[in-house]
């Protein structure tokens, strides 16, 4: 009867051991893959910060050399209207050429303000007694073109404005105390044809092909 206890007592013994031995394993394993299931949450929040850092970094890249290609482009775009100012103040210089000019400016000048009863005509110091000089001749072109082209009987008054423009050259008319003007300077017309011509410029001088080095 003892031996037979005995052998109950250690065949219970065995499984208590066996039962927890396999608890143990079980908890083991749980802890185990929720330390994996943790580990891959932050490889995966890692990797997503990771990627998140690099597009980052590569927009800052692109950011700085988008403004570096603005600021090449702008200065070309200052280089290329300092060359046509350059180019424009060799017209001043050919006498006879530009007299014509100044004449034609005019011109344009009045007929664009046509309906106005009195101008007044501006230019820079260099070219004041040019333009008093040609100033009724212009306004007389405008009245005789008025008369056969558009059957208008013109009454312009032009005045010479003393205060001189600021300016490589041409003339500016105004009306009514300088709030109608018509800017005819090679100034205004240089800045007219940057603006219309722009898209070319861009083309020739801005285009993939020449800002993007050749391997």
């Amino acid at each position: 009867m003892v031996a037979f206890i005995r052998q109950e007592a250690r065949d219970k013994t065995e499984e208590i051991h066996v039962r927890a031995k396999e608890e143990c394993n079980v908890e083991v394993l749980k802890m185990v893959e929720k330390e994996k299931a943790k580990l891959r949450e932050h490889f995966k929040q890692q990797d997503k910060r990771v990627e998140i850092e690099g597009k980052i970094q590569r927009q800052k890249l692109v950011d700085k050399y988008r403004m570096e290609l603005l600021k090449a482009q702008d200065a070309k775009k200052v280089q290329l209207e300092e060359d046509c100012r350059k180019a424009l103040s060799k017209v001043t210089r050919d006498a006879g050429r530009y007299k014509a000019f100044l004449k034609n400016a005019m011109i344009q000048a009045f007929i664009k303000i046509w309906d106005e009863a009195e101008v007044k005509v501006s230019c820079r110091k260099e070219d004041a007694n040019i333009v008093k000089e040609l100033m009724s001749e212009a306004l007389k072109s405008v009245v005789s073109r008025a008369k056969q082209e558009c059957k208008e009987d013109l009454a312009m008054k032009a005045t010479f404005e003393k205060t001189p423009l600021k300016c490589m050259g041409g003339v500016m008319v105004t009306a009514r105390g300088g709030r109608v003007v018509c800017d005819n300077t090679l100034d205004a017309r240089l800045k007219i044809v940057m603006k219309a011509e722009l898209p070319y410029v861009r083309d020739k001088l801005f285009s993939a092909g020449r800002l993007v080095p050749k391997n």
